[in-house]
């Protein structure tokens, strides 16, 4: 499956959101870049299918959704070097000491990030919560990732944001933005 996965879509820049929510953002990356691929893994089903409506009724052809957890579909599904961007947009920071263990960003799921992704791949990463956001970055550089960009200001390849990142601005709540290159 993930060899045929590969040869189908070679050629095409490739995207993938970890935990896509009502699908505004991947959508609103689909619609402006209509020649590359995305995909977007989700594990509440309630999301799953607002978006997943949602990118129906656009009629894109260009976004695959998938309804589970992220780690187990990206173990299983995807191939090694398939993805050229990473996004990973407000994951909860699970903030008590004591659920730390609940954390998307660990040392296990940024190996098996870092195998999808293509040389030079890139992660964005955004966050709320700076004690998880500096955490965070830490993971990646000490899995071999390169901070490209840091800052409370979103990069200039941006182009679409999240429901929570408007209401944060809305609120003037800051937020933190990276960009992270696989090495």
């Amino acid at each position: 499956m993930n060899y045929s996965l590969k040869n189908a879509f070679s050629g095409k820049i490739t995207h993938l959101e970890i935990g896509f929510g009502n699908g505004q953002y991947l959508i609103d990356y689909a619609l402006n870049k209509k020649d590359e691929l995305f995909f977007g893994i989700e594990y509440a089903k309630k999301y799953f299918l607002k978006a997943f409506h949602k990118s129906q009724r656009y009629g894109l052809s260009n976004i695959k959704l998938i309804y589970g957890e992220a780690l187990s579909v990206i173990y299983f599904l995807f191939p090694d070097d398939f993805f050229d961007l990473v996004h990973i947009n407000f994951p909860d920071p699970w903030p008590k000491k004591r659920h730390n263990p609940r954390r998307l960003i660990n040392d296990i799921f940024v190996n098996n990030l870092s195998r999808i992704l293509k040389k030079e791949g890139e992660i964005y990463f955004a966050s709320d919560h700076e004690e998880y956001f500096i955490n965070s970055v830490t993971i990646f550089q000490n899995n071999g990732f390169k901070t490209e960009y840091i800052s409370d200001l979103p990069n200039k390849d941006r182009i679409a944001k999240t429901k929570y990142e408007k209401d944060f601005i809305k609120s003037s709540k800051k937020i933190f933005y990276s960009v992270l290159k696989k090495s």
